[in-house]
């Protein structure tokens, strides 16, 4: 497999100059790809994506070799000759986002919870949550549900909710910086995982 990534005379010169994250977005791009391609073989984790693409190569796939020439000119190559990958510990948290319906809530401020149904296989989520979730869940009882859940040990923690057609808040470069706007989108779902 080989995968090249140029980009022209114009653009080469313009990452050069400026420190823009997005112009250097392909050089970062493929910098992590194969960072993380070396570190996932050697049984590091890194990047899920990565780790299942190397999962899913071929069996008859005895050596790897990748090349990075970056738009400054720099290289960096990677060469693999036996895979070990890592596994996931068993009692790894897994993220899950779910259209559902609310159920019902609970009140009771020792145990705050949401509980959803997923409305085609019927599962039921009880959820954990936080008194505003548990608000904003009585606000939307009559609507379709977008929800983003954690499980962990065998326990569910609601971490977002939101309409189910509610559309993800766009980012617009010219009145934000790119990584304020970053951590503005994800900061709620940062602050419920620090919780």
């Amino acid at each position: 497999m080989a995968c090249v990534l140029r980009l022209s005379p114009e653009q080469s010169a313009q990452v050069a100059k400026t420190a823009d994250p997005i112009s250097s977005l392909a050089d970062q791009t493929c910098a992590e790809f194969v960072t993380a391609i070396e570190h996932e073989s050697a049984g590091r984790l890194r990047n899920g994506m990565v780790r299942e693409y190397l999962r899913a190569l071929p069996a008859g796939v005895r050596s790897q070799s990748y090349s990075l020439q970056r738009s400054d000119g720099s290289m960096q190559h990677v060469q693999i000759a036996q895979l070990a990958l890592a596994q996931l510990p068993a009692d790894a948290p897994a993220l899950d986002e779910v259209i559902a319906s609310i159920m019902g809530v609970s009140f009771d401020p020792s145990r705050l919870e949401v509980r959803l149904q997923d409305p085609k296989s019927k599962r039921t989520y009880a959820c954990s949550a936080t008194e505003a979730l548990v608000n904003k869940a009585v606000e939307l009882r009559a609507l379709p549900v977008r929800a983003l859940v954690v499980q962990h040990a065998g326990k569910l923690r609601l971490l977002r909710l939101r309409p189910a057609d509610a559309v993800d808040d766009a980012i617009s470069p010219p009145t934000e910086t790119y990584d304020a706007a970053l951590w503005q989108r994800w900061d709620e779902l940062l602050q419920r995982f620090a919780q």
